[in-house]
């Protein structure tokens, strides 16, 4: 296929998924776009604020700290100066070299993917996304997509964080553990419940503003065309 057909196809696709209204994509291996899921309404049911929960699910998933993912060595030496909280943290259980046992109690040893991520991140008071440190100053997926589900993130801190959201107004970061235990604290006391929706509601808007996937290929597509 020749680069400008391949090029005007893969508008021609971006395009067609404003009829399912589906943000969620993917780039397959012939460089043209598909549609990785088609849920109905899933701006609405995702992007704003995630899907509905049960209940049940909402006390299941109901915690003051969450994330998801993997431990390794740098996470389980943060987290276990994090025990005095109730903790989640959803994805496979670590290795046995790994564990330590004040962190156990925070292992639920459940993988949760896309609706299950959703509810778990918009139930916790707050998401910790705490960064590799291999990720010298960039950021990663989850930055994201807790804010697009509705959760307060507090992330740790990289430069290039400025370029994406206004930190303080629509995401908060930290320094280091000192600055990150008082950060959550005040976040988890109530009396600053209203700054604490503010920026879930700014961090939110923010993210289907600018920080889709379509956005991305909308931006590829431009710089594409350019040279």
């Amino acid at each position: 296929m020749e680069y400008q057909e391949l090029i005007a196809e893969f508008e021609t696709k971006l395009e067609a998924l404003e009829s399912c209204n589906d943000d969620v994509l993917y780039v397959a291996e012939s460089g043209i776009t598909h549609t990785e899921r088609c849920i109905k309404n899933l701006r609405k049911e995702v992007v704003e604020k995630g899907f509905d929960s049960t209940q049940e699910e909402k006390d299941f998933y109901k915690c003051e700290i969450t994330n998801a993912g993997n431990f390794y060595p740098s996470r389980m030496a943060l987290y276990q100066h994090l025990t005095q909280y109730d903790f989640k943290m959803w994805g496979p259980k670590p290795s046995f070299w790994l564990t330590v046992p004040e962190v156990k109690k925070m292992i639920t040893g459940k993988i949760v993917f896309n609706d299950e991520k959703s509810k778990a991140f918009s139930a916790a008071k707050i998401v910790l996304n705490n960064l590799h440190p291999a990720v010298i100053n960039g950021v990663n997926k989850r930055m994201f997509e807790i804010p697009a589900c509705g959760g307060f993130q507090i992330t740790s801190h990289r430069e290039a964080i400025n370029e994406l959201f206004e930190i303080g107004k629509e995401i908060v970061t930290y320094t280091d553990l000192k600055d990150l235990k008082n950060k959550i604290d005040y976040y988890l006391d109530p009396k600053n419940e209203t700054e604490w929706q503010q920026i879930i509601e700014a961090g939110h808007q923010r993210t289907i503003k600018e920080h889709t996937y379509r956005n991305r290929l909308e931006n590829l597509l431009s710089v594409i065309k350019k040279l």
